[in-house]
């Protein structure tokens, strides 16, 4: 675990009003928490919302309300025993290991829990370097035509208020994905079914949903195995999207197969398939019955494994597999989250990241609420941000801070629900 080094930077402020129209677009897609608060949409759709803006406790509570998301069996005494012949491992070290012979990488992850983007970012440049060149996304839109492209050359996604929905990678911790894979040189793809991909259109919904989860694999090979039978690509999914078996509907989140086990029949790979979501926490309902047991093993380790991710693995170099239904190679246990600055740790644990406070700003004559967004400098206004909050009270003006990569210049947008938008620049050397 890395030291957090509060700094606090001399910083020239230029404040100056910007279009009104740049400010509702923006907050369409980054609104104020009693906006979203008032929406009328499933849990599974306002949960991600929160984590746009920066509000993971919210994000993950509603989430837990969709019976799917908690699917385990029970604890027993049989499963107790097991866990003991296992030993925590720092999970970044173990999965490098796994994925040298491998030609598929598969990392799901919970919709509405960010730290599982920083997870997969933080492993992407040693992942390059076993000779891995593609990232393939789930929740990347194909529109408008020719969106892959531009994206590729621009260096960084941007939220489009041309579309009638906002898609995933609008959260900032997943457009820093994407920026840091293009950085490094990766070609990042989309996957996603959309209206004209191959034949065979069905009506009713499980047949529907079932060719989804095909096409999906179909598009994978289509863009990178029929163009390089040798390639390796990292692919990152959601839920069950990685599960390899072909189970009853009542066990497989209601299908009887996934993106995963198609792509395995149409190349003849089998991908190392890594699933996060499962021993990751929860607030609103109880965790995962193994998820106690495994805090207590990671109280048990030196100072840095205890805020890292971990995998628990056996003498035999098996990964410890909590949950027989659900067929993935590996999963990955992330700590529960304590808050620096009013922030998530596991935001300060990255390398070359600083905090950055607001008290040193003079941010005076606005009403609270305020929502702060920092974009990177010199990228589009619409540039997917790299960190959102919200500021409720003089006393969050005082405590909260921004968590921003070192070496890059950030323009930093001010809102209030009046209206009002003031912008400063930022350089973190």
């Amino acid at each position: 675990m890395r030291k957090v080094k509060l700094t606090f930077f001399l910083v020239v402020v230029t404040f100056f009003t910007v279009e009104n129209h740049l400010h509702s677009q923006l907050l369409t897609f980054y609104p104020f928490n009693s906006t979203i608060d008032t929406m009328d949409m499933s849990p599974g759709i306002k949960g991600p919302y929160y984590s746009y803006v920066g509000e993971y406790r919210k994000a993950l509570s509603l989430l837990e309300l969709d019976p799917t998301v908690r699917r385990e069996h029970p604890l027993n005494t049989i499963d107790s025993s097991y866990l003991k012949g296992f030993q925590a491992q720092l999970a970044k070290k173990y999965i490098l290991k796994k994925a040298d012979n491998k030609q598929i990488m598969i990392f799901n992850e919970n919709h509405g829990n960010s730290r599982h983007r920083l997870f997969v970012k933080s492993i992407l440049e040693e992942l390059y370097d076993l000779g891995y060149r593609s990232l393939g996304l789930e929740g990347l839109s194909r529109f408008p035509p020719g969106n892959e492209e531009n994206l590729n050359s621009r260096g960084y996604e941007i939220v489009n208020p041309k579309l009638p929905f906002i898609g995933y990678t609008a959260e900032p911790q997943f457009g820093e994905l994407i920026r840091e894979a293009l950085s490094i040189g990766y070609y990042v793809y989309s996957y996603e079914r959309v209206q004209g991909d191959f034949e065979g259109e069905v009506n009713p919904y499980s047949e529907r949903m079932l060719l989804t989860k095909d096409i999906q694999a179909r598009n994978i090979v289509r863009k990178i195995f029929d163009k390089d039978p040798d390639a390796k690509t990292i692919l990152y999914c959601g839920w069950g999207h990685c599960i390899e078996s072909e189970q009853q509907w009542s066990h497989n989140y209601g299908k009887s197969k996934w993106m995963a086990s198609f792509l395995k029949d149409l190349t003849g790979i089998n991908p190392y398939t890594v699933n996060q979501a499962l021993l990751s926490e929860r607030f609103k309902f109880s965790p995962n019955p193994f998820y106690s047991l495994l805090e207590e093993e990671r109280e048990n380790l030196p100072g840095e494994g205890r805020g890292e991710p971990l995998v628990f693995v056996n003498e035999k170099g098996q990964g410890f597999n909590p949950n027989s239904y659900f067929s993935v190679d590996l999963y990955v246990y992330h700590p529960s989250t304590k808050y620096i600055n009013g922030r998530p740790d596991w935001l300060t644990y990255q390398e070359n990241h600083e905090i950055y406070p607001l008290s040193g700003l003079e941010i005076g004559g606005t009403s609270f609420p305020l929502k702060v967004i920092a974009q990177v400098a010199g990228e589009e206004k619409m540039a997917i941000p790299v960190d959102v909050m919200e500021v409720r009270n003089e006393q969050e003006l005082i405590s909260k801070a921004l968590v921003l990569k070192e070496g890059r210049k950030y323009r930093v947008s001010i809102f209030s629900m009046e209206g009002k938008l003031k912008d400063f620049e930022v350089d973190i050397n």
